[in-house]
């Protein structure tokens, strides 16, 4: 530090060696000191503020005895940015902690401070290009003076030799012919597999498309053909047994017919019907042919004193009676509507 201060004029006047600047990364000196190292003149009409900036480091952070490291002074005063492009020196303004105030004093020991860690390296290594610069300019200088041995001169051209015949990424070695055919077989395989697997998926493919053409086609015959027996309900003369001899059979009789149509409903499997309403062609035509049975059922009804129900009308027409009142919800409001069913029904 006595040989820094030894030189005369500005301290950035002088061109520091390796071992000064190794030697000014180890310092560790006051706040004050480092602002008379590096801010001289400002200190000389400051003094002051610079001799107080002392105590209130000290307070500050009493474990540093008091002392900055020229590497923690430039990293606590240097801003530092962040990655999206944003001056960080606002968040933490170390020389304000201190007591200063005016904002263009501290640009001025911050710019200071930023001339003095590029000038000695603070913030980084001692960079090794310069070490090999000056191997590299004692080794010109020793070769040029015919001291380096010729055993030295040998390994220096041969390293040079190398360096420009080897690229940067090393050709791969051929491989034998052996190798190379085993080669080109397993990628043969590996694409016979591959096109085996595609193959596969593609007819598998086909096939459930062709299964589920097929369920289309089966059930749209079955509603079909649902529907005509629908339509040859309403128009044939069958009538219920239990509208035309419902008057005649005893209580206890349909009594025992009740419980075993109920028995037999719960135990067996029941049946899905194949009237599936579609569009709206469907839904006109079901509920068209269960009026059309409610009339004709309730007129026999009438001339036998018998009542009948929409379940009856359901169980003729093979559907539930929950989904038959649901079918003619539907249907009333699509009426109520004015929605045409000829038209627009498919």
């Amino acid at each position: 530090m006595d040989s820094i201060h030894e030189h005369g004029g500005d301290f950035f006047d002088h061109d520091p060696s390796m071992a000064e600047k190794s030697q000014m990364r180890k310092e560790r000196l006051p706040p004050s000191e480092w602002l008379k190292l590096l801010c001289r003149d400002w200190v000389v009409e400051n003094l002051e503020i610079a001799q107080g900036a002392d105590l209130k480091f000290l307070g500050y952070k009493s474990y540093l005895k008091g002392k900055l490291s020229s590497q923690l002074l430039c990293r606590l005063s240097i801003p530092e940015f962040r990655k999206d492009g944003k001056d960080d020196s606002m968040s933490f303004n170390f020389w304000r902690t201190l007591g200063l105030e005016d904002e263009f004093d501290i640009r001025h020991i911050i710019s200071q401070i930023e001339k003095f860690c590029s000038l000695y390296s603070i913030r980084s290594t001692i960079a090794e290009d310069e070490l090999l610069d000056d191997a590299l300019d004692d080794s010109a200088a020793a070769a040029a003076a015919g001291l380096l041995s010729p055993l030295h001169n040998f390994l220096t051209t041969g390293l040079e030799m190398n360096k420009q015949a080897s690229p940067g990424r090393r050709e791969p070695r051929p491989l034998p012919l052996s190798n190379k055919a085993a080669t080109i077989a397993t990628h043969e395989k590996r694409a016979a597999e591959k096109l085996s697997r595609e193959t596969t998926r593609e007819e598998k493919r086909q096939k459930k498309l062709f299964l589920r053409h097929h369920r289309e086609k089966i059930a749209l015959e079955q509603k079909e053909a649902a529907l005509k027996r629908a339509a040859d309900l309403v128009s044939s003369n069958r009538i219920p047994i239990e509208i035309t001899r419902g008057a005649s059979l005893p209580k206890a009789v349909k009594q025992v017919i009740e419980q075993s149509n109920a028995s037999a409903s719960f135990t067996g499997s029941k049946r899905r019907s194949d009237i599936v309403v579609s569009n709206a062609s469907d839904l006109d035509r079901i509920v068209t042919h269960a009026k059309n049975l409610w009339i004709k059922y309730n007129a026999i009804a009438k001339e036998h004193n018998q009542k009948i129900s929409w379940a009856m009308i359901s169980k003729e027409l093979g559907i539930h009676v929950k989904v038959r009142e649901k079918y003619a919800r539907m249907h009333a409001r699509a009426v109520q509507r004015g929605f045409d069913f000829k038209r627009r029904g498919a």
